[in-house]
């Protein structure tokens, strides 16, 4: 459904359709012609664009023997006569007279002229209803840079040109950026033209649509309710543009399966429509695929039916056989068939759609009309011809399936190409997730079928590039600004730019958590800096790639690490990698090690998040009552995860987990049910058979290990505990270490009795500096750390499962000052660290909100991203009594020059024979895990 979603509301949203109808000039040679022009621009109006375009030639074979075929006054009926084939959905027509208009605009006002701004609007909008998107862009790039320089950067056709660029964006998946622009537009709307006008309506309405793409329902009914007001109040309810605003309710109530909503803002819209427009309109057809879905949805599949064979006739008569709309119906017919199993239907359904699509040789995109249409039909596709597989036996439907879902997998890598903020990134992966699910599973089902070696070799590649590529790309992007020559005072531009535009995303953040309106003026005005900030970012990061080649090759080598790769190069002998891909069906487990490489499947049919859940409430919130339930899931998990390839574990393995699997610890897991379950100290954890460490993705893995820093560490360790509230002066003797002093702070936040223990005794140990109580503040932190070899941080933490990128960590809050002390996310991926290893001794820091193929978004991922070769972090509150204890072990472990998951295990075995009882429950020693590069520390 995601997909039918997100066509419905782009094909309508055509925003910003403003065509320009007369010249500042206009000169009346006759009177005729004149009136014929009145006539022409009365009849376009009301929508009769068959009587407009009569009177507007009429027009124009008078004005074209008097002025000749270069002047503005004929130049004027080309205009007129593009937008009325425009509004009669030929594009293609209208185009060709929007290019006769501007050729002759360039002669008569030169290269720089609002009039010739117009022009190339409607040449964008041109390209962009026949579905050509780059075209479209280009055109709406060239226009907006033109206005600005006219007409100045506050000018209401700026806003237009705002609106194209969000509406072509979201087109390309661009959400965010879309976003960005529409609030532009939206400031520049409420200067100019005020809080209730049709334009400013369409701008809430697109802006609704981003929202519903990224999932953000609620705030998608909103702005478009807004826009539906407005435009009820001034445009009246039988306008064609309130027709808009009905049909995109319409689609948003269909994904949020309120069925009945949907349909009543459908026919709401055909009624108006087709009494405007008529039937045979393209605006009108597509409301005939919204209500095609809408009633599959509820069972009545023969209105479904009819809607959707209407929509397919009328639009192969009205826009021919090859465009993105068409392609879209053939390719939700073709989901209709298949869901009622009718197969051999679906497949003729979803050839047509990809030839409606102009996807032409497989593999070659060049000439594709909507790419993300594409993969969603390819994907659907290989589903069908899988199941055609398992009906009939016939290995050339599998052959094909194959060959099908790698086509869908390629298309998705072509998206990513093009796609540059991290938030429309990660949503493009999180949408098209199953693509790589469906890929791997008709890869790994033929290369058992054909016992086929290679085929089992690239199931992994599949699993790789399914994994954190932000992450990966980002980690390398970091690199690439380092070791590519780039000026350094450019890369401080860059830096600067960065920091403020986090500052001000944060202050945005924090709006919306109280309660501020996307309306409100605050909001506005902060989103308008925000915006102009990027404008500047983006520019700065063209000049990157235009002028130092050496970045561009760094950042944007994307290539995955093949399974001789990880066996050469990451495997050294008594290790293993497994690698997890935990698909809706199955789970992929994909076991190498330097000798060997095996692929297994297990089938997902036990409940998996039922039950990780079931073991992580044992483990934290309920561990008083809940020791059987700890037994039964964590004895389950590990039948089902580790059992099956128990025989090809080595010494050391390197776990890369995948979605949920991201919040367990496999260290807890039990080799047997035990015989008395509260007896803890002395049940068979899969920690006593194995040292284990983690990663996001092989490929990320060997970036970590082989990581150079930008400058060598200066600092041998830093270790901050901003809540400890004891002596410092006392601890300072204790320890035998001369940093800073601190003064005792109150703070809304709990003390942490013996986070400074910790911290001097850590640093005691390897000769680094400990930074206690109200001395451990954000800014000697941010100031710092890129002078440490190891970074410690013994202190609150706090995962968001909404917005990962606002998890946080807390420092000493300082009177007098709006700082709030919190370093989050957004503010670590601006940090250039060049530390060996991160330590989280704080709560929730390995969680946060989990992304299909990139994980978890949280404070570790985010210490991987600015830097760091290693982190130890946890994975749920933590005791800080208990953790400090753990710690010293494993810094203890550390100075004896143990590799770091050695240490780390060693660290959990002390404690469990040294602690007794309840003590040596699994919540108090599991929760930490070590990610990234495990070398001993130099």
């Amino acid at each position: 459904m995601k997909a039918l979603f997100l066509c419905l509301f782009l094909v309508f949203a055509l925003s910003h359709l403003v065509f320009s109808q007369t010249s500042n000039t206009i000169s009346e040679d006759t009177a005729k012609a004149a009136l014929l022009v009145r006539q022409g621009d009365s009849s376009q109006r009301t929508f009769a664009y068959d009587k407009a375009i009569d009177y507007y030639q009429k027009a124009l074979d008078i004005r074209l023997p008097i002025f000749g075929k270069d002047n503005i006054q004929v130049g004027m009926m080309y205009n007129g006569i593009g937008y009325c084939y425009y509004g009669k959905g030929q594009f293609r027509t209208a185009v060709d007279y929007f290019f006769k208009t501007l050729a002759i605009r360039i002669k008569t006002f030169g290269n720089e002229h609002q009039d010739v701004a117009m022009s190339l609007t409607n040449i964008g909008n041109s390209y962009g209803a026949m579905g050509e998107v780059g075209k479209a862009l280009d055109y709406h790039r060239r226009s907006l840079d033109m206005r600005i320089k006219v007409l100045g950067p506050e000018h209401r056709r700026v806003g237009d040109s705002y609106g194209n660029l969000a509406l072509y964006n979201s087109h390309v998946g661009e959400y965010e950026k879309a976003i960005e622009y529409l609030r532009k537009a939206i400031a520049i709307y409420t200067k100019t033209i005020g809080t209730e006008h049709s334009d400013i309506a369409i701008a809430y309405e697109n802006l609704g649509i981003c929202f519903g793409e990224l999932g953000q329902y609620n705030k998608a009914i909103d702005v478009m309710n807004r826009a539906l007001r407005i435009r009820l109040k001034v445009l009246g309810p039988e306008d064609p543009w309130t027709a808009y605003s009905y049909e995109n309710l319409g689609a948003v109530y269909t994904f949020t399966k309120e069925y009945d909503k949907s349909i009543e803002n459908m026919l709401k819209c055909v009624a108006i429509r087709t009494k405007v427009l008529g039937e045979e309109h393209p605006f009108t057809i597509f409301t005939y695929q919204g209500l095609g879905v809408a009633y599959n949805e509820i069972g009545q599949y023969d209105k479904a039916s009819a809607y959707l064979e209407k929509c397919i006739a009328l639009r192969i008569k009205t826009i021919g056989e090859e465009h993105p709309n068409l392609a879209e119906t053939y390719s939700i017919v073709g989901e209709i068939y298949a869901s009622k199993g009718q197969l051999d239907k679906a497949i003729e359904a979803y050839k047509k759609s990809l030839t409606a699509n102009r996807y032409r040789t497989p593999y070659k995109f060049d000439s594709v009309f909507i790419i993300i249409n594409l993969s969603s039909t390819l994907q659907r596709y290989s589903r069908v011809l899988l199941r055609k597989y398992n009906e009939t036996k016939e290995l050339s439907y599998l052959n094909e399936a194959f060959d099908v879902s790698n086509q869908a997998v390629a298309s998705v890598s072509e998206q990513f190409k093009t796609i540059y903020t991290e938030g429309s990134k990660a949503n493009l992966m999180q949408s098209n997730f199953d693509v790589y699910e469906n890929a791997l599973a008709t890869n790994t089902l033929l290369a058992n079928v054909k016992d086929d070696k290679q085929l089992l070799l690239e199931s992994f590649s599949l699993s790789e590039r399914a994994k954190s590529l932000i992450l990966f790309e980002s980690v390398r992007e970091n690199n690439a600004r380092s070791f590519s020559g780039i000026p350094k005072d450019l890369l401080q531009k860059e830096q600067n730019l960065r920091l403020n535009i986090t500052w001000h995303e944060k202050q945005r953040h924090s709006m919306t958590s109280e309660g501020v309106s996307e309306m409100d003026s605050s909001f506005t005005f902060e989103s308008n800096i925000l915006f102009n900030l990027q404008q500047q970012y983006d520019s700065l990061i063209t000049h990157f790639k235009r002028d130092y080649p050496n970045y561009y090759h760094l950042r944007y080598d994307r290539r995955t690490m093949t399974v001789s790769e990880v066996q050469k190069e990451i495997l050294k002998p008594k290790q293993t990698l497994l690698e997890y891909f935990a698909g809706d069906s199955t789970i992929t487990i994909f076991t190498i090690r330097p000798d060997k490489y095996e692929v297994t499947t297990v089938k997902n049919d036990f409940g998996l998040d039922s039950l990780v859940r079931q073991l992580r409430t044992s483990l934290t919130t309920d561990r008083s009552q809940g020791a059987r339930r700890y037994s039964e899931a964590a004895s389950l998990l590990y039948q089902k995860l580790i059992a099956p390839v128990k025989a090809q574990l080595t010494e050391e393995v390197i776990i890369i987990p995948d979605g949920i699997l991201s919040y367990i610890p496999f260290e807890a897991l039990l080799v047997e049910p035990p015989k008395e379950v509260v007896r803890f100290k002395t049940h068979h954890y899969l920690l006593r058979d194995h040292r284990i460490s983690y990663c996001f993705s092989a490929t990320l893995l060997r970036e970590m290990m082989q990581k150079k820093h930008a400058t060598p560490p200066t600092v041998p360790l830093m270790a901050f505990a901003p809540f400890f509230e004891g002596d410092t002066v006392q601890l300072s003797t204790l320890f035998s270490n001369d940093a800073d002093i601190a003064e005792r702070d109150a703070t809304t936040l709990a003390p942490l009795k013996y986070t400074g223990e910790e911290a001097y005794k850590v640093a005691s140990l390897l000769k680094g500096d400990a930074i206690v109580g109200k001395a451990a503040t954000e800014a000697r932190f941010t100031e710092g750390v890129s002078k440490a070899r190891i970074i410690h941080l013994a202190t609150h933490a706090k995962a968001d499962d909404r917005s990962g990128d606002y998890s946080y960590l807390a420092f000493a809050p300082q009177k007098d000052t709006i700082q709030n002390e919190l370093v989050y996310v957004r503010d670590l991926y601006n940090l250039r660290l060049n530390a060996d290893l991160v330590v989280l001794s704080a709560c929730e820091t390995g969680v946060g909100k989990l992304q299909r193929g990139e994980g978890v978004i949280s404070l570790a991922r985010a210490f991987a991203y600015s830097g760091a070769k290693a982190i130890v972090t946890s994975i749920w509150s933590v005791n800080d009594a208990k953790t400090k204890d753990l710690m010293v072990f494993f810094y203890q472990n550390l100075k004896r020059g143990q590799p770091k998951n050695e240490a780390l295990r060693q660290a959990k075995l002390t404690y469990l024979a040294t602690h007794e009882a309840e003590a040596c429950h699994p919540y108090f020693w599991s929760g930490f895990i070590g990610i990234g590069e495990q070398g001993a520390v130099r």
